[in-house]
């Protein structure tokens, strides 16, 4: 049972950060309710941009373009 509930918040979470990276607003008045939680933290966390990749953290202090790694490599 808690494994079937932590995978269900997983994919509410990670729906909330596609749809903060996505640009997808959320309305004030929710925003103020779920301010301070998991899940407003992860709107955040993908409208600010930050994600991982093989296993190395990027977002605005650390820009993906900054890693010597051009387009054409991926």
């Amino acid at each position: 049972m808690i494994c079937l509930y932590r995978r269900a918040m997983t994919s509410i979470y990670l729906r909330a950060y596609l749809a903060g990276h996505t640009g997808q607003i959320m309305p004030r008045r929710l925003r103020k309710a779920v301010a301070g939680s998991e899940l407003h933290r992860a709107w955040l966390v993908g409208s600010l941009g930050f994600f991982e990749q093989d296993g190395v953290a990027y977002g605005p202090a650390r820009p993906y373009r900054d890693t010597g790694v051009t387009y054409s490599e991926l």
